[in-house]
């Protein structure tokens, strides 16, 4: 077991029970003052870190090694009773992580909630693998979060505004993301004259629907006029299509776009294809891979933001 708890005067302690065993990091402040505190204890083998509001306070060094962890919230679990000196406090947003976080990471953790409130662990785990290159951008319903570099006016964990801008920096290189307020579909619309309208409409009557004209385009691409679209190719056999979306378009699969697909092309007979199985993503390519044999399949892209 690895306990993260609070000892009587207040401190936070990290106490490991079982092949290693004993206090291994304790912190020099109190937590138990009637007001909500963010607390972290993070174990990057052989050291343990605990922070408190996003700054370090206390740290030690595992004396062995832990194979297994047993995860309880609000109680102390001991000789088999889980009730054991329970916890009498309030927890919120509780997350565990299954890597050791930075100290840059840790800290953005608490300053985010001073530009954007109450920004959940589940969000902020999408900007941590925004920022480390796992996952392209992230939109998390308000804005479109992209890693960016030369944020060095500021120090690691630290968020703030720049107008409508939003900065996070994970490091002292300058590394962390940034997101711009609004609709990014809005600057395509301004730019193409259409404005008010829907990504489902078609603003120059070419036949491609502003969704996938921005796709392809960007938030600041012109694509007014016809819009040639990828065809089937059929390589030894294997058939697939291809859209390649400008390098600016920072939508989300499964969330701003997807490919469909029909037997029919009826109303209501089109499926959502699945990532990584018929569909797959390399760099701004997005690629269908059609069934093999001869049965008749019909591809769409549908685009629906950000």
């Amino acid at each position: 077991y690895q306990h993260f708890k609070i000892n009587p005067s207040g401190k936070l302690l990290y106490q490991p029970v079982g092949a290693v065993t004993g206090t291994i990091a304790q912190s020099s402040g109190s937590v138990n003052n009637g007001q909500w505190r963010q607390v972290v204890a993070v174990l990057n083998s052989p050291t343990v870190n605990l922070y408190i509001d996003g700054a370090p306070d206390g740290s030690g060094t595992l004396g062995g090694s832990m194979t297994s962890l047993h995860t309880e919230f609000g109680s102390m679990r001991a000789f088999g009773n889980p009730l054991y000196q329970p916890y009498t406090g309030l927890m919120d947003d509780v997350a565990v992580w299954n890597t050791a976080l930075t100290a840059g990471k840790v800290r953005s953790l608490s300053t985010i909630t001073a530009v954007l409130g109450d920004y959940s662990a589940s969000k902020m785990d999408k900007l941590f693998q925004v920022y480390d290159g796992t996952l392209g951008s992230y939109n998390d319903g308000t804005r479109t979060w992209q890693k960016v570099t030369g944020l060095t006016e500021h120090s690691a964990g630290e968020a703030w505004t720049d107008g409508s801008t939003c900065h996070v920096q994970f490091d002292a290189a300058g590394a962390g993301v940034s997101s711009s307020g609004g609709s990014a579909y809005a600057s395509w619309a301004a730019t193409n004259g259409a404005s008010g309208q829907t990504l489902a409409q078609d603003h120059d009557h070419d036949g491609v629907a502003n969704g996938i004209e921005y796709f392809l385009g960007g938030p600041n691409g012109n694509t007014t006029g016809f819009t040639p679209l990828p065809g089937v190719v059929n390589t030894a056999g294997t058939r697939s299509v291809t859209w390649t979306h400008a390098a600016d378009y920072a939508g989300v699969h499964g969330t701003d776009y997807v490919v469909q697909t029909s037997a029919t092309l009826a109303d209501g007979s089109w499926t959502d294809e699945t990532l990584g199985v018929t569909v797959t993503i390399s760099g701004n390519h997005l690629t269908y891979t059609f069934p093999a044999g001869d049965e008749r399949t019909f591809a769409r892209l549908m685009v629906t933001g950000p």
